[in-house]
């Protein structure tokens, strides 16, 4: 039987877990959350406030990350982003290393004193021993994440280009925030713990992420679509939604490769314009992968549609190179859901 952490404490686990919650999800000062917990009647020195989360809170990001990680190592880790922060302790520069999947979940923060391959080494073997090995690996031009990932075995799926690594570099931006408002760390130890627990609570409000399990909701409508499970649906929702977006700030989809990919798809492997990313097959992140899947999904909900017959129509009037520019292969019109179309 385990023993009750709160057994020798007179304030409520409820209020503890509160005060550790506005701590560390918000940039308040210990004084900040003092004053809130205040004004909701509850009589708490920020001295208090402090000592919970230096107790309490690697706790509570525990049974997040337990819970979480258990679900993430059963689905396929599609996408990583790694990056490195400068953090400064009593004047000294230390590295804040990062891991983020394709979803904005934080995998992994681990503090060093150098970046140097034998740092990224070890970043990246504890990240892989928790989650598993992803199948895209999208980095900086540091030369030391290369050279880890040679070692390893899998520099093959290393991506580097400009602007692909902004998932990861977005998401040090909360920490910074919470950084400035705690006037900066004091000890290594001490940012380790805060970066990892911080991580936690940033993953369990993160509105991006789903991990939950499967419901029988999702399934229904991921199965009506055509689609093999729910993870597969949000994964092109979220595919589609990003191509949406660009339309609407005026982007270009000409000669783009997008940062989203559709997922594998068997069943749709006949349409698919697939590429080799090491020694795995996987659909090219061009916009026809994209119009192949949405028209199989509205052929399967509405087979009188004419969405593809306009769409063929409207790559069949552009020269050749444009067609290849947008991700159609040379011979796009054979594939089923074309022909059907056609047929």
């Amino acid at each position: 039987m385990s023993r009750n952490p709160f057994r020798y404490f007179k304030t409520s686990p409820e209020i503890v877990q509160l005060a550790v919650m506005m701590y560390v999800r918000f940039p308040l000062s210990l004084r900040n959350v003092e004053d809130l917990l205040h004004e909701r009647g509850i009589d708490v020195c920020h001295e208090s406030v402090r000592k919970w989360v230096d107790r309490f809170g690697p706790m509570f990001a525990g049974k997040i990350r337990v819970r979480r990680a258990s679900y993430m190592r059963q689905i396929t880790q599609w996408q990583w982003h790694l990056d490195e922060v400068f953090v400064k302790i009593n004047g000294e520069t230390h590295y804040l290393w990062r891991a983020v999947d394709h979803e904005g979940e934080v995998l992994e923060s681990y503090v060093t004193k150098t970046r140097d391959k034998s740092a990224a080494l070890r970043f990246l073997r504890k990240a892989m021993k928790r989650y598993g090995a992803p199948r895209t690996v999208v980095t900086d031009r540091l030369r030391s994440y290369g050279a880890a990932m040679k070692e390893i075995g899998n520099i093959d799926r290393q991506e580097v280009g400009r602007h692909l690594n902004n998932r990861a570099e977005n998401s040090h931006l909360p920490f910074r925030r919470r950084e400035r408002a705690m006037s900066r760390f004091r000890r290594m130890s001490n940012l380790q713990k805060f970066a990892s627990t911080h991580a936690s609570f940033h993953n369990h409000f993160n509105l991006e992420i789903s991990a939950t399990p499967d419901t029988n909701i999702g399934s229904a409508v991921a199965k009506d679509l055509g689609l093999p499970t729910r993870e597969t649906l949000e994964r092109v929702i979220r595919t589609v939604a990003y191509v949406r977006n660009i339309c609407a700030n005026h982007g270009r989809l000409w000669n783009r490769r997008l940062v989203k990919r559709i997922p594998k798809l068997k069943r749709f492997g006949d349409d698919l314009s697939v590429e080799k990313i090491g020694e795995q097959a996987q659909p090219e992140n061009y916009i026809y992968n994209v119009l192949v899947v949405l028209c199989r999904m509205l052929l399967r909900q509405s087979p009188d549609t004419s969405f593809p017959a306009r769409v063929a129509a409207l790559i069949t009037a552009r020269p050749g190179h444009q067609q290849l520019a947008l991700g159609f292969p040379a011979n796009w019109e054979s594939p089923p859901v074309w022909t059907d179309v056609n047929d």
